[in-house]
């Protein structure tokens, strides 16, 4: 939060100590160490305990020690032990940012003078480091002048982490670099990732909102395991309130791709597509989405705001309109290993699935003239309406005209708890011409005056030619 202030920034820190060890918790070190070093600040640990006695044994609200432990001095050894140890991790995170622990002080105003007389004048060095290697090891530095003014002292960092290899990250380490992604303003384009969001309504209190993230496998790198070719991603999820910034719904999955030699050419003609969901109330909200490598911590992020209406019972509504050129049957095959980490963002069956298959949205919604197009969409039927009577068709515009029509037909599954209508119709493309269309949707109540309308865009491709064989005639013979 301070990096955007020019000059050297000073945290003082009052506190009564920590009680893990620099072991126990050295990944939090090391991240905090090299977040105050990038932004120039130092960090000054105070006990706040000030000037402070121990009573031997400890004080009243500790129970006596048993055994000799009293009488060898072994409890005054363990109680001083104890209190050093709640302090070494202060004097690390001061000394290696630039600052400085003070211990045993009556007297606080005597901190504030030293923090602000170490920051009244200073100097900023910097240099380029030879040493290559992303190891994460600390380097140190000495800073000496020479020669040295007598009276004169200096003080400076003692040094920094080197970078960290993703390979020799801890998990602690792959933790801390997802939770810096989120809190970051900035967007990592590291990792290529497209990604597209609809809205499904469950009931009248809950909102499902399909996540859905296309990856080009040109941007991946494959490890080579056993005959096959393996990659895993962790996508995760931060839905924030609009209003008051609290998250309000997470989702996090950890997905291996394991493809055989017999497959792997044919997967690097398609992209991969992720497909996740979390469910909201109605409301406004901020959604962040990332997506990691795990073969080399590579990270996208894409943002997006939520505006999720509440449902009215008077009027037909339509949901999101999904456009695809797939369907798969409702199965996880081999190949793909799923670790679901946030089942409350689940659902047993998504709206997408009908009929025993899935519907998997187009992202860039591209196409060409050999695919068949396929549509899905909701409608909600007000509680006046007949909901056995709702139709839908499509219209396809182009340029602003009106082309075509399909015919109205009936719904491909009707939920009479929830009076949701879904409807999944299908064309081939051959019967359009390449260009950019507009495709609506219209729902009507046949006899009423109820009608709602949805739309969606899509490009299409001409349908690529196939290869033109090269005849090579055999060499000339004697």
């Amino acid at each position: 939060m301070l990096e955007g202030i020019p000059g050297k920034k000073s945290i003082i820190q009052f506190t009564s100590g920590i009680t893990q060890t620099g072991e126990e918790n050295r990944s939090e070190l090391i991240a905090a160490t090299n977040s105050a070093n990038r932004s120039n600040v130092s960090i000054y640990s105070v006990d706040s305990h000030g000037l402070m006695t121990a009573t031997p044994g400890g004080d009243a609200s500790t129970g006596a020690s048993g055994g000799n432990a009293m009488f060898t001095g072994a409890t005054v050894v363990s109680q001083s032990q104890s209190r050093q140890d709640a302090r070494d991790t202060l004097a690390t995170l001061a000394g290696d940012t630039g600052g400085r622990t003070f211990f045993d002080v009556g007297d606080f105003g005597k901190v504030f003078q030293s923090v602000q007389s170490d920051t009244s004048g200073y100097y900023l060095v910097g240099y380029y480091s030879t040493n290559a290697a992303t190891d994460g090891s600390w380097r140190r530095v000495h800073v000496k002048i020479d020669p040295l003014p007598a009276g004169v002292r200096i003080r400076a960092r003692e040094g920094y982490y080197a970078p960290k290899n993703f390979g020799i990250f801890t998990t602690e380490d792959r933790e801390r670099q997802l939770e810096q992604a989120f809190q970051s303003e900035t967007p990592e384009v590291e990792l290529p990732v497209a990604v597209e969001t609809s809205q499904f309504r469950l009931n009248a209190k809950q909102v499902f909102v399909p996540i859905d993230a296309k990856i080009a496998p040109s941007a991946l790198q494959w490890a080579q395991k056993r005959g096959s070719r393996e990659t895993a991603f962790d996508f995760a999820a931060e839905v924030r309130d609009a209003k008051s910034n609290r998250v309000v719904g997470a989702l996090r999955d950890t997905i291996t791709v394991k493809i055989d030699a017999e497959h792997f050419q044919d997967i690097q003609q398609h992209s991969l597509v992720y497909q996740g969901g979390i469910v909201l109330a109605p409301g406004e909200y901020k959604l962040k989405f990332l997506a990691r490598e795990n073969e080399s911590g590579r990270i996208g992020t894409f943002e997006e705001k939520l505006s999720l209406a509440p449902p009215q019972t008077d009027h037909l509504q339509v949901s999101s309109m999904l456009l695809s050129s797939q369907v798969e049957a409702v199965q996880n095959t081999a190949q793909i290993k799923t670790q679901a980490l946030a089942q409350d963002a689940k659902l047993k069956s998504s709206p997408l699935d009908v009929g025993g298959e899935r519907i998997i949205p187009s992202v860039t919604r591209v196409f060409t003239g050999d695919q068949t197009l396929y549509v899905f969409f909701q409608a909600y039927a007000p509680e006046k309406a007949d909901a056995n009577s709702l139709r839908a068709g499509l219209v396809f515009f182009r340029n602003g005209q009106r082309l075509s029509d399909t015919p109205m037909v009936t719904p491909t599954e009707y939920d009479e708890k929830t009076r949701t209508a879904s409807f999944r119709l299908s064309l081939p493309l051959a019967m359009l011409n390449a260009g950019r269309y507009t495709v609506q949707a219209i729902v009507v109540d046949a006899g009423t005056s109820y009608a709602a309308f949805a739309r969606n865009y899509f490009a299409l491709r001409p349908t690529p030619k196939p290869a033109a064989s090269v005849s090579i005639p055999p060499p000339p013979t004697d």
